[in-house]
């Protein structure tokens, strides 16, 4: 496990360099405005989750609803 959490950074880096016009166009397609951006999460990845909402709602000014996975399974 510790050797996977010390090649984080090299990946992220990785995939930075690789997937960066990629990433570009998506957020350009996304379509930002009122509607909330939904994160979702179970277990520790929904302390992430919530982590991420912050940040999306202080830093980017972007309504953000964090629910569990299993809300979404009517749209499945």
């Amino acid at each position: 496990m510790r050797q996977e959490i010390l090649e984080i950074p090299r990946a992220l880096r990785m995939m930075w360099a690789k997937g960066r016009s990629q990433y570009n166009a998506l957020v350009r397609q996304g379509a930002w405005g009122e509607k909330p951006v939904f994160i979702t999460g179970s277990g520790s990845s929904y302390c992430a989750a919530l982590t991420g909402a912050y940040a999306f709602e202080t830093l980017l000014r972007l309504p953000v609803v964090v629910r569990e996975p299993g809300v979404f399974n009517t749209y499945t």
